[in-house]
């Protein structure tokens, strides 16, 4: 090798050194895998959602589809602790479950992800859930109805991971509601909230009963399926318009619209907004109503964490409550049109009554004490418009002349 040559290739070396030095060093990432098997059976499971969640303030996670050999692995995890859920996608009826075998997040384990290693091992054992079937009908005719969502809400729930276990009612009106937890449960029919085209029908809870306080609790045991338990709904009003911007187009995935009691300002049901600018609220009971636009989602009152960046309005176009045409039916019936050109700024809560003054700070001085009165000689004590006061003691005889004579005020 000639001089000049190693000295180029030393140079190239040393450049390339440095570059690499000045480069930041990228974290190794690890992984998750494990097998899921059916309780019972040792059958593997294919299509389990099984899921690496962070722990709190930590990595972000990831989740991965088990196999047909029931085997999956989650890559491309940031080193940490996570919680490890398994949760799944079809309509298979087993109960969703944490690492190892837990029904609640509370007693999960954390699993420890070093940088470039595989965690492997995380297994688990799915158990079949119960099962409640029925069928939707309208009251009217006896019609099958499709679309209608139907829940059950768990009065004693401690499994699961906090979702409402629901099902669609579909062409012939039947519907299945599976991978239920031993427990009690409510059951609830109405339409889908932010469906589009969801069956105009009054909510209902089971058996028939208008509130959910009302109805009726069911005894569910995880493996057993309950049948029967149909329900007959009856058309409601539904609201639908369009939303757009005040110069410009429609206005997408962004404020909430909502159907207030025309007489307390009560909220009774709110939508979101298509792609399209439409919305459609469905299923409310017949009476007087207040539809208002651009309604943020308030954590407490006049506390909006995440402003939709519209103010607030009311139809018809009016700024406040007060001033709002209302919309009225004591039947079933279908108001379009109502729609809302929306002006971009903060929410103005303009039916927010303001807040009372602070009451006064009164501060009590403690006074102290009033000094003893003392009277000279020839005075008296005695009250002179509400204070004591020294007078002088005037004297005059009474009964003439004499030691047995007295002096007397005047």
């Amino acid at each position: 090798m000639s001089k000049p040559l190693g000295i180029v290739i030393m140079i190239g070396l040393a450049l390339c050194c440095a570059v690499g030095a000045a480069a930041p060093a990228v974290a190794a990432t690890g992984s998750i895998a494990g097998t899921v098997t059916g309780a019972g059976s040792d059958r593997p499971i294919a299509g389990i959602r099984v899921c690496a969640n962070g722990h709190p303030f930590g990595p972000i996670g990831g989740c991965e589809l088990t196999d047909a050999d029931g085997k999956y692995e989650i890559g491309a995890l940031e080193p940490g602790l996570y919680r490890i859920a398994f949760e799944e996608e079809g309509r298979q009826n087993y109960l969703a479950q944490w690492y190892p075998d837990k029904p609640i997040v509370e007693e999960a384990q954390l699993v420890q992800v070093q940088p470039g290693t595989e965690v492997t091992g995380k297994d688990a054992t799915l158990s079949v859930g119960g099962q409640i079937a029925g069928k939707v009908t309208d009251v009217a005719d006896g019609e099958p109805i499709e679309g209608i969502q139907v829940c059950a809400r768990q009065l004693d729930r401690t499994t699961g991971f906090g979702t409402i276990p629901c099902a669609r009612s579909d062409g012939d009106g039947e519907y299945t509601v599976w991978a239920l937890p031993t427990g009690q449960f409510k059951l609830e029919f109405g339409p889908a909230i932010f469906q589009a085209g969801a069956p105009n029908y009054i909510r209902q809870y089971y058996p028939g009963k208008s509130s959910f306080a009302e109805a009726e609790a069911r005894a569910v045991t995880a493996g057993e399926t309950y049948e029967g338990v149909d329900a007959a709904l009856q058309k409601g009003i539904g609201i639908a318009g369009t939303v757009t911007e005040v110069g410009g187009g429609p206005v997408a995935a962004g404020p909430r619209i909502c159907a207030l009691n025309a007489n307390s300002g009560a909220i009774v049901q709110c939508t979101g907004v298509e792609l399209d600018g439409t919305y459609w609220m469905p299923g409310l009971p017949f009476g007087s109503y207040v539809v208002s636009f651009a309604v943020d989602v308030e954590e407490e009152p006049g506390l909006i964490l995440h402003p939709d960046g519209f103010v607030r309005q009311y139809y018809n176009g009016k700024p406040t409550f007060a001033a709002a045409d209302r919309l009225a039916s004591a039947g079933p019936t279908e108001f379009a049109g109502i729609d809302a050109q929306l002006v971009r700024g903060p929410e103005t809560l303009p039916d927010r009554k303001p807040a009372s003054p602070a009451p006064a700070i009164v501060t009590l001085i403690k006074r102290p004490p009033p000094r003893p009165l003392h009277c000279g000689k020839r005075f008296r004590k005695k009250w002179v418009k509400g204070k004591r006061r020294c007078v002088k003691i005037h004297q005059h005889h009474r009964h003439g002349r004499g030691p047995r004579a007295h002096a007397t005020d005047r």
